[in-house]
């Protein structure tokens, strides 16, 4: 018995057990919470019983496991070694995982950062002159044309030669 038993004065003569202790129930202690649950809705991670809420099911390694894990778009949930070393990535932008490759872009503050596909479309334009990919803020407008801080300068670096050198 444990200290759960129940006492009920008019059945004093046998002694109530709680579901926990009943040798008809099959029940078990959840190793985490200590809470108690059906046997049959716990998980068994190296040999010892966990309730959903206390563990996970790994869609990588196709189990349930317990600790930190991050929910990738379009795969599942994965735990953080299957994050390390399976084919996912991380968006610097909107802090998301991907199964789908990211592409490299300057954020506001000329850093290079891995931008995810919707994140790129919302909040990244590729220069017109180079091709690569920086942050709205940081592009400057020259006629129909985005340009990065370095192609800008260029192009009027070249305007300012072109029109000194029709002087001569």
């Amino acid at each position: 018995k444990c200290e759960d038993d129940y006492d009920d004065g008019d059945n004093s003569h046998n002694g109530l057990l709680c579901a926990n202790c009943h040798p008809d129930e099959n029940n078990s202690e959840c190793y985490e919470c200590g809470q108690y649950h059906d046997l049959e809705d716990m998980h068994e991670i190296n040999g010892h019983y966990y309730c959903d809420e206390c563990c996970f099911y790994c869609d990588y390694h196709e189990e349930y496991e317990i600790g930190d894990y991050e929910y990738v778009e379009g795969y599942g949930v994965v735990c953080a070694d299957g994050l390390e070393y399976g084919n996912f990535y991380h968006c610097d932008h909107c802090g998301g995982w991907y199964c789908k490759p990211t592409t490299t872009a300057t954020d506001r503050w000329g850093s290079e950062v891995e931008i995810c596909n919707n994140c790129l479309s919302n909040f990244y334009t590729s220069c017109d002159d180079c091709g690569e990919f920086f942050n709205h803020r940081n592009l400057h407008s020259l006629g129909s044309c985005w340009l990065c801080s370095d192609c800008y300068d260029r192009r009027l670096e070249n305007s300012d030669d072109s029109e000194n050198s029709s002087d001569d």
